[in-house]
């Protein structure tokens, strides 16, 4: 019988020592480490944070309007009217 996912995953877990490792901070730090930056008024640091946000949940409405926020605040209207969209 063939083994289901649970049983395939716990196998590999003792095969390899241990359970996968994330490859870096979750969606929740990168929103909070964002926010943080964009509270202290650090625009780019915000808008590299809001965009690493966007890279692992493309779709993120939140995401793209904070960041058109930020980017309105450093005057590029364009690129902010972008983001909105």
């Amino acid at each position: 019988m063939p083994l289901n996912r649970k049983q395939r995953r716990t196998q590999a877990k003792k095969a390899t020592g241990s359970a996968p490792q994330s490859a870096g901070p979750s969606v929740q730090q990168l929103v909070a480490e964002a926010l943080q930056h964009h509270h202290a008024g650090r625009l780019t640091d915000a808008i590299a944070a809001y965009r690493r946000v966007l890279a692992l949940v493309p779709g993120s409405a939140p995401a793209y309007c904070n960041l058109g926020v930020a980017i309105e605040a450093q005057g590029r209207l364009d690129e902010a009217i972008a983001a909105y969209r």
